[in-house]
């Protein structure tokens, strides 16, 4: 029996432990918008950790061919690599640049951040989407109000599904609360295995 209650409850930790990290690291925003027209947007948002954010565009994959996407969003232009003797860039071309202007507010109104983003390329490129970083900065957990806008639109991306994403990055993260996550990364496959070899242990004695 209580080899039955140790599984049940290695396995309970498990998922509430997933459940938990899931929660903390998911997009606090993630809105689609229209870069081939004029848009405005603003959306109340939560930061769950004081930590490190990234603002990114992300551009659905299966709406563009892979030299379309990379003539539009451009390579990643932070790798490097030799050729002819010296670093260039490995990301040429560059893509189209995609001004937007954005902001971070307190719920009071207060600004925290703010910026006009005109960056070149792509910072990932995944079997689904490509993203383009905009900007990062820590923040404090809290609520905000953010908005983001264009005042003319890029025709070249008529057709193409666009998502403005703010997010904490888990690789960059640097707080107490980030470390936790860690260790509940780690602990959770260590919870599986052990609620296997008790419930083992339990079947056995339960048949023996």
């Amino acid at each position: 029996m209580l080899w039955a209650i140790a599984t049940f409850a290695l396995l309970a930790s498990a998922v509430a432990a997933s459940a938990w990290t899931k929660w903390l690291t998911a997009p606090r925003l993630n809105e689609p918008v229209s870069i081939a027209t004029s848009f405005s947007l603003e959306r109340p948002i939560t930061l769950r950790v004081a930590d490190r954010h990234l603002l990114e565009l992300l551009f659905d994959r299966r709406d563009a061919s892979y030299p379309a996407m990379r003539a539009l969003v451009g390579g990643a232009l932070a790798q490097k690599i030799e050729r002819e003797g010296r670093l260039v860039d490995a990301g040429e071309p560059s893509g189209l640049l995609i001004p937007l202007e954005w902001s971070l507010r307190t719920q009071a109104g207060s600004v925290v951040a703010q910026g006009r983003c005109d960056v070149l390329g792509s910072n990932s490129w995944s079997s689904t989407d490509v993203g383009r970083l905009l900007h990062q900065a820590d923040f404090e957990a809290g609520e905000y109000m953010f908005s983001a806008a264009r005042s003319a639109g890029i025709p070249e991306f008529q057709g193409v599904r666009v998502r403005v994403r703010v997010s904490v990055e888990p690789k960059l993260s640097h707080s107490r609360l980030m470390s936790t996550y860690w260790l509940a990364k780690a602990y959770i496959p260590a919870a599986l295995f052990a609620s296997l070899a008790t419930g083992t242990v339990a079947l056995w004695t339960w048949l023996w």
